[in-house]
């Protein structure tokens, strides 16, 4: 097996430099003609490496890198497909700087990933495994814990249903989704601290449908035939619970990262055919929902399903090179100062209302690509730039290749140890690679999700303590012998 994996590495190897190659000759040949159709043979030398090189990534069981890379690599050819054909309004040049901004990106996270896999020992590998603390207790090991991870799903899903009915407002069954989110309760300019507080419930719905699937179908004893009927139908009501929370939310983001937790949670126990099968099936499934959903979308809005109008369609898979390229193109029009990490140091201090705090405001990722671009609040549900587009409108390119290089390197970290990591911190390092997964797509806004993990964390820390600290005054309420008050 180790000639394989080595020959696949030079496969890799080889594809990644010469895409990078055609890249810097698209960059000197901007102006000219065939720059095109170099952006194309790069981005299509990508597509082939990484449909041979996804093989060995599955017998190696490299499901986090294979997930990150294949959508990051599915919104650049998607995207560039809806930009070119849908979207008339957009200048061809601007289409191809963003998209050679994406496979630059993608060509560094997939540098920084190879990095990481290789490396080993060190400070990296020590807080990759102690990462997986995050939330040691959610393996299911005690009903105390079984029963938390309820409440916990329990308040967060009342929290967002009650959003819903206060404003009258049902996302997934409004003509434009994002829009519905935007006017009400998620909007920059949304007054108030009702964003702030729609944030924190949504990702709590988040992280707890991750909880409970876990707890459903992944920990040894949480998906255990001789588990508590009471304990079971609480897991699944929970889980239930949060997925039908998301559902009307209607946000491609926490709708795809609990699903591509459980693909991971799943992958990782992966070890024959059947079970291979089983997940293709799976994830077969889960897509084939989402291009119906879609479809549903499409029929509603323009009143049938027309030949005509199928680009339009895509643009819920693909809004992200529509998108960046108008904000992209305008940034660099109006030669607008870099911004030297001010909406990644925004997004770090999520936890600070924007309505308290000017800096907030002013640099908040969603809002000042609205201002930049010009957009309508009422149009739109906001600009999607990816990751890639924020790190350069903070950093230019350089700072595309450092930031995509960091996340990979983490990536290709947690996907090394995670294979081996004992059952307690399986949980904490799979939400990693989740989150490590996806943020190439999104941006620093994703860190709410970090934050909000943390917390739940804590809370189920103290609650153990708690609870510990009261039996054992129970048992020796006097204080007599080791141990006593």
């Amino acid at each position: 097996m180790k000639p394989v994996i080595s020959l696949s590495s030079l496969f890799s190897a080889a594809c990644i430099a010469s895409a990078a190659f055609l890249l810097c000759l698209f960059a000197v040949t901007a102006p000219e003609g065939h720059s095109f159709g170099i952006l194309i043979a790069a981005v299509g030398i990508l597509v082939g490496e990484l449909a041979v090189t996804a093989l060995v990534w599955i017998a190696g069981r490299r499901w986090p890198v294979l997930l990150s890379s294949s959508w990051l690599l599915f919104i650049i050819v998607g995207g560039m497909t809806y930009a070119h054909l849908s979207r008339p309004d957009l200048e061809t040049d601007g289409i191809n700087f963003f998209v050679s901004l994406l496979t630059a990106g993608y060509i560094a996270l997939r540098a920084g990933c190879a990095a990481g896999s290789v490396s080993g020992g060190g400070m990296a590998d020590r807080i990759a495994r102690s990462a997986g603390n995050l939330l040691p207790l959610s393996d299911g090991t005690g009903r105390l814990n079984r029963r938390l991870s309820f409440l916990i799903a329990l308040v967060f899903s009342a929290g967002m249903l009650a959003f819903f009915l206060y404003f009258n407002n049902f996302p997934a069954f409004a003509p434009n989704p994002a829009v519905a989110r935007y006017l009400h309760f998620n909007g920059p300019y949304t007054s108030g601290l009702v964003r702030f507080f729609y944030r924190i419930f949504l990702s709590g719905t988040e992280i707890s449908l991750m909880m409970m699937t876990y707890l459903c179908f992944f920990s040894d004893r949480g998906a255990s035939p001789t588990l508590p009927v009471a304990d079971r139908v609480l897991n699944f009501t929970g889980f239930f619970l949060c997925m039908a929370m998301l559902f009307i939310n209607a946000s491609r983001g926490p709708m795809f990262r609990p699903i591509i937790f459980g693909i991971l949670a799943y992958a990782r126990s992966v070890t024959d055919l059947r079970q291979m099968i089983r997940l293709a099936a799976g994830m077969t499934l889960i897509l084939s929902l989402l291009v119906s959903y879609s479809l549903y979308r499409f029929t509603r809005h323009y009143g049938g399903l027309h030949l005509q109008n199928l680009g339009p369609a895509l643009y819920p898979f693909f809004p992200e090179v529509a998108e960046g390229t108008i904000v992209i193109s305008e940034f660099r029009d109006y030669n607008e100062p870099l911004l030297w990490g001010r909406t990644i140091l925004s997004g770090l201090l999520v936890f600070i209302p924007s309505a308290m705090f000017s800096f907030r405001q002013d640099f908040d990722i969603n809002r000042y690509t609205l201002e930049i671009a010009n957009v309508q609040i009422d149009s739109t549900g906001g600009i999607r730039i990816t990751t890639i587009g924020e790190a350069y409108i903070n950093f230019g390119l350089p700072g595309v290749f450092l930031v995509l290089m960091a996340v990979g390197f983490c990536l290709g970290k947690i996907t090394t140890v995670i294979q081996n990591a004992p059952s307690r911190k399986t949980f904490g390092l799979i939400f990693l690679a989740t989150f490590l997964a996806t943020v190439p797509v999104f941006t620093s806004a994703l860190i709410f999700l970090l934050y909000a993990v943390v917390g739940i964390g804590l809370v189920q820390k103290i609650a153990a303590v708690g609870v510990s600290s009261l039996s054992a005054y129970h048992d020796n309420p006097a204080g007599e012998g080791a141990g006593g008050w």
